[in-house]
């Protein structure tokens, strides 16, 4: 095995991906730049190799597909020239195995052939290649070509640190929310109370949140519009709202209040739904909702039903803003259901939406074989609903209140 390299130290490459992630059509230094050619024929190696090594270029060579995956799983390598017949292992068959890895989907890969322009072109690219080069090999035509996929494969750097940089923010976003937004269960008044959210991607913009005040249980789910961070900070910004409400406040005060400090800071175009209910000891139920999906309750003997009523949710338009405080008695061994319209709205394969009526089947079911863990079992058959490669498409978020027998 032959390599040129030319030494670079930490610092400058950091300097150099720097430059590029800020200026990425600036001039490309083929010294950084490595190259690996792989042909049987030493001659071609030769040949190869000392075009781009008097260009600058970092190069290894390798004569067999064996030798050159070694090559490829211990150095970062940015263009491969690869021989079409090679012993052994044919180049387009090698090809197609490294597009089965990750690693090396977006390897820029250059064919070594002798075939006909048109020829060569649609078997390059039909086996996984980018392009190719004729034999007899033309100088000018190896560099322009060598020189366009550095400039490409520049791009796809940048790309991949941008992806790599921003996942690392969705996870430490997705630490952060999971403080804000922690999964829970409490016990109050003998009654059992579960909370559950999952982000269609890290982080959500919907949000769950129960405590107890004043010996009454509160309860509040909502659903920010949009997917991601933006979503994300909107159900922060619900939540900081929320807990600066006044304690001695009630429920349609509190509600007033959270509608005009979050009408007043909510991007334009963005919207929340919400519900927001407050449940006494003696079990009666006040509550508003603003856009929220009806929640459901199953009665003691199995009855599904939804509450009723419904008040504008919080957008940043002229409209008329008044809530309807709504108000219910739950029986004991009734169960409360709310969620966020992501349960509903999913998917099955065939695109077809669960709706409000598939849901109501999937808790009637979940009640009637008296599972334990109510919202995990509802989520199971969500999931079975959706397909096993086809989660859902929205974050999801539920709080169920098991009314004491």
């Amino acid at each position: 095995m032959i390599e040129s390299t030319i030494p670079c130290t930490i610092s400058e490459k950091a300097n150099k991906m720097a430059s590029r992630m800020t200026n990425p059509t600036s001039s490309i230094d083929n010294k950084d730049y490595h190259i690996l050619v792989v042909d049987d024929d030493i001659n071609i190696v030769k040949v190869l190799s000392r075009i781009l090594s008097r260009q600058n270029y970092q190069v290894t060579i390798s004569q067999s597909t064996e030798e050159a995956r070694k090559i490829l799983e211990k150095q970062k390598i940015d263009i491969m020239l690869l021989d079409v017949h090679m012993p052994v292992e044919t180049g387009f068959k090698f090809c197609q195995e490294l597009r089965q890895e990750p690693n090396f989907q977006l390897l820029p890969i250059i064919f070594v052939t002798a075939m006909d322009k048109n020829t060569g072109l649609e078997e390059a690219v039909s086996h996984g290649g980018d392009d190719y080069i004729s034999k007899p090999i033309d100088k000018k035509e190896l560099s322009a070509k060598v020189r366009a996929f550095c400039r490409i494969k520049r791009l796809q750097d940048i790309v991949q640190e941008q992806k790599a940089n921003y996942e690392r923010e969705m996870k430490t976003a997705r630490k952060v929310q999971k403080l804000l937004i922690p999964e829970k269960e409490i016990s109050w008044n003998k009654s059992q109370i579960s909370l559950f959210f999952q982000p269609f991607i890290q982080i959500s913009g919907d949000f769950v949140d129960a405590w107890v005040e004043n010996t009454k249980l509160h309860l509040v789910i909502s659903d920010s519009s949009g997917h991601g961070p933006s979503a994300a900070l909107l159900g922060a910004m619900f939540k900081m709202q929320l807990n600066s409400l006044p304690t001695d406040l009630g429920l349609e005060e509190r509600v007033s209040l959270l509608r005009k400090n979050l009408i007043q800071a909510i991007p334009e175009n963005y919207s929340i739904t919400f519900f927001y209910g407050i449940l006494d000891t003696d079990y009666k139920l006040e509550y508003i909702n603003g856009g929220n999906p009806k929640p459901l309750v199953c009665s003691k003997e199995g009855e599904i039903f939804e509450l009723p009523g419904m008040s504008p949710l919080i957008i940043d338009l002229e409209m008329v803003r008044e809530s309807n405080v709504r108000q219910i008695y739950l029986e004991k061994g009734s169960t409360l259901l709310l969620y966020t319209d992501g349960a509903n709205e999913a998917l099955s394969p065939e695109d077809k939406m669960l709706e409000t009526k598939g849901l109501i089947e999937i808790f009637k079911k979940t009640m009637q074989n008296r599972h334990t863990n109510i919202i995990k079992n509802i989520m199971l058959e969500i999931q079975n609903y959706c397909g096993e490669n086809n989660p859902p498409q929205d974050d999801i978020a539920f709080i169920s209140v098991k009314v004491e027998e």
